[in-house]
């Protein structure tokens, strides 16, 4: 089937194969020389969101390369697009500054490169990727920073992994389970993660974690500009009304199912990938406005 783009402007049919059609997936070297020209396979699950303050459009890391999306409102009148028409399977995906991306996660098939991308950095929105460090050993399926501090859970070796020098070098923390990670805004040591038991928080970067008593069981959870938010399973967005972990937690709104992704714009609007595609909040989760969606199988 195509999969059809779905924006504030109407409908947008872009001509490419649905997720019914599947991509090679990464393999060794040999088996992606092999495959120099595959299908176009869509858009993909959403593995992370941000929105760059150079340009103000929001950045959807996918399975199948990053797309932009001009935010709904605005005077770009340009359309969802990839980015340099690159099929990375982009995970970890954080938007660190104006113009600066981080990234990890799986190489095009056409290209040849490990199977782990490591810590990689793009300094042009998503049009060139920099290999900094553990090419070929890691995989961050989640990395959240501030300043020069960077933590980032490490899928391979199922353990969180810090940086002090803007990803040049890692240290180890002891295996543990995460599914998404955030840090404060105000104190590079204060980190917030979800487990399988709930949310936990960690005032000695990552060495040691307590629960976070009180808190939903958030799937995803993300911090910044004063707003900590985050939503379950089930779709459900809650913020910490004092905008930290130990304030109380209020129900703000629902997704349209299970998330995929999950962000909160340092201006405090927030974003999300659900089962309608990605939308965006300006009132904590309260209403949400569709940016791009799906077509109507619910499907990407």
């Amino acid at each position: 089937m195509l999969l059809t783009l779905v924006s504030a402007a109407g409908l947008l049919v872009v001509g490419c194969a649905g997720a019914d059609e599947q991509a090679p997936s990464s393999g060794d070297n040999g088996g992606r020389s092999a495959l120099a020209n595959p299908p176009d396979p869509g858009f993909g699950h959403v593995h992370g969101l941000g929105l760059d303050p150079a340009d103000g459009a929001i950045y959807a890391a996918t399975h199948y390369g990053v797309w932009r999306l001009p935010a709904p409102g605005g005077t770009d009148p340009s359309q969802p697009a990839r980015v340099a028409d690159r099929l990375q399977d982009t995970m970890g995906f954080t938007v660190a500054g104006p113009n600066l991306f981080y990234g990890s996660g799986h190489p095009d098939v056409r290209e040849k490169a490990p199977p782990h991308l490591g810590f990689i950095v793009s300094r042009d929105r998503a049009e060139t990727w920099e290999p900094v460090a553990l090419r070929g050993e890691a995989d961050f399926h989640d990395l959240a920073a501030v300043g020069a501090r960077i933590y980032g859970y490490d899928a391979t070796a199922g353990r969180l992994r810090v940086s002090d020098d803007t990803g040049r070098t890692w240290q180890e923390r002891e295996p543990r389970a995460i599914r998404d990670v955030t840090v404060s805004p105000d104190d590079p040591d204060l980190v917030l993660a979800t487990t399988e038991d709930g949310l936990v928080s960690s005032r000695d970067a990552g060495v040691a974690f307590e629960p976070v008593v009180d808190a939903p069981p958030l799937l995803l959870v993300d911090w910044a500009g004063g707003v900590l938010s985050g939503v379950d399973v089930a779709g459900t967005v809650w913020s910490a009304t004092g905008g930290r972990p130990d304030s109380d937690w209020v129900r703000r709104g629902e997704l349209t199912g299970a998330p995929q992704a999950f962000t909160v714009v340092p201006d405090g609007r927030l974003l999300a990938a659900d089962e309608l595609g990605v939308q965006l909040s300006p009132d904590d989760g309260a209403t949400w406005t569709l940016v791009v969606g799906y077509d109507g199988t619910g499907k990407n």
